[in-house]
């Protein structure tokens, strides 16, 4: 037989042990044994140790991908991507043809609008924008639409209950258009300007839409 006094004594020990590990002793009066308590903040510290580097590494994941878009998206100067998209009346709209060198048919720019039926700001700026074509038009400067993501019969729907008829309208349906462009958020617009370059860069929402666009549009030469 062991000594009673020792087990004693041992067993207040590690009751105190047990108290100091878990602040109050709270969690060691749960559990059935003298040392349980330490065992259970051991397993805490790890599971928060984890989740403390998924919660970093996620951290670290979402700024890559922010970097990485960032590097991707176009900026003022740059060469404006070329491409060709079909438009609503079936015909291909090239970039080309009107801006860059050696244009079949020259422009003095070309605004690049892109939306979607979804879009809330978007339906806002389109009818200010339809009530401008006509005057970039007279100096040259072509309008053009692009719906991200969605086809013609979608386009149109939205387009006709907002009366927006007079730009170039273009399906970019599977995105690889904006994806060039570096368009993630919409509404955006691109303003190309004669040589090819891009001229100007508006992200999202504006407040008086139709008014900075003349501005902006005012500057091309």
């Amino acid at each position: 037989m062991g000594d009673p006094i020792r087990s004693q004594n041992l067993g207040g020990s590690l009751n105190r042990l047990d108290s100091r590990v878990s602040g109050n002793g709270t969690v060691g009066a749960f559990l059935p044994y003298p040392c349980s308590s330490y065992h259970f903040l051991t397993i805490k510290r790890q599971f928060s140790t984890i989740l403390f580097m998924k919660k970093h590494l996620l951290i670290a994941a979402c700024l890559l991908v922010l970097s990485a878009s960032n590097a991707l998206a176009l900026k003022v100067n740059d060469l404006a991507p070329t491409f060709f998209l079909r438009d609503a009346n079936g015909d291909n709209f090239y970039l080309s043809d009107h801006v860059g060198a050696n244009p079949r048919d020259p422009a003095k720019g070309v605004v690049l609008v892109f939306f979607a039926s979804w879009c809330g700001p978007c339906k806002k700026e389109l009818p200010e924008l339809n009530a401008l074509v006509d005057e970039f038009a007279r100096k040259g400067v072509k309008t053009v639409i692009i719906g991200l993501g969605e086809d013609f019969d979608t386009l149109s729907e939205m387009l006709d209950g907002l009366k927006v008829d007079k730009p170039i309208v273009l399906s970019d349906k599977y995105k690889k258009v904006s994806e060039k462009y570096g368009v993630v958020h919409i509404p955006v617009t691109i303003i190309v300007g004669a040589d090819g370059r891009v001229r100007d860069i508006v992200r999202g929402e504006v407040e008086d839409f139709g008014k900075m666009m003349r501005e902006k549009v005012g500057k091309l030469k």
